[in-house]
């Protein structure tokens, strides 16, 4: 079957099977993390101390999990910045803008932690700008992803299945994206509770892609 929308079908694909591969690299022995993480790299990208980030990259198995899902993360972070910006120029030029801006701070943030992980001991001030760009970065989605409601917004109503389809992937994105930036001003962990809403999204997205114009 040829996709009704092939460059946004391709692009969605990838940026999901890139993250689920990802998600493959995590370290899974993980018994505990700072702050009510569940995300050993959320975790890391996040801590605050480099208190944090040392219990979080204990041991060298662990390290050695986090630097292949970090390395694979330069992947991840080119598709989904042209997947956003591509939908995203289609609301507005600033969105656009804002999908590259938050890939550029999410290449910050991988090489903050990938230092970290190569030192003997996490440093406070590497652990520090690897947070505020994660902070700028997840911001920077949080507002793409509400934006993108917009983008799917039925214009006409709700004619039939497949403009309901696109009212929840609208939805889905912009509950992700409130998440995102609950997340960078109030606790930092509920930015793991948008991955739900973005995976709803996301699959919305690829079917609406393949099956409509």
């Amino acid at each position: 079957m040829i996709p009704a929308q092939p460059r946004l079908f391709w692009l969605t694909l990838t940026v999901i099977v890139t993250a689920v591969i990802i998600g493959t690299f995590d370290p899974k022995d993980v018994d505990e993390l700072p702050d009510g993480f569940e995300s050993p790299v959320l975790a890391l990208e996040l801590a605050q101390r480099a208190d944090d980030a040392a219990l979080v990259i204990d041991g060298d198995q662990r390290r050695a999990a986090l630097k292949k899902a970090i390395y694979f993360d330069f992947a991840f972070i080119l598709v989904y910045s042209f997947l956003w910006f591509v939908m995203g120029r289609r609301v507005s030029p600033i969105v656009g803008i804002l999908a590259v801006t938050a890939g550029l701070a999410d290449v910050i943030e991988n090489t903050g932690m990938l230092i970290t992980i190569a030192a003997p001991a996490p440093s406070l001030s590497v652990t520090k700008w690897t947070y505020y760009a994660s902070l700028i970065k997840w911001l920077q989605l949080g507002l793409v992803f509400i934006a993108l409601f917009f983008y799917f917004r039925p214009r006409q109503g709700l004619r039939d299945g497949w403009d309901l389809a696109r009212l929840a992937a609208g939805l889905a994105y912009a509950y992700s994206g409130i998440l995102c930036v609950a997340g960078v001003f109030v606790y930092n962990p509920v930015i793991e509770r948008s991955v739900l809403p973005l995976s709803v999204a996301l699959a919305l997205q690829l079917i609406l892609s393949l099956l409509t114009p």
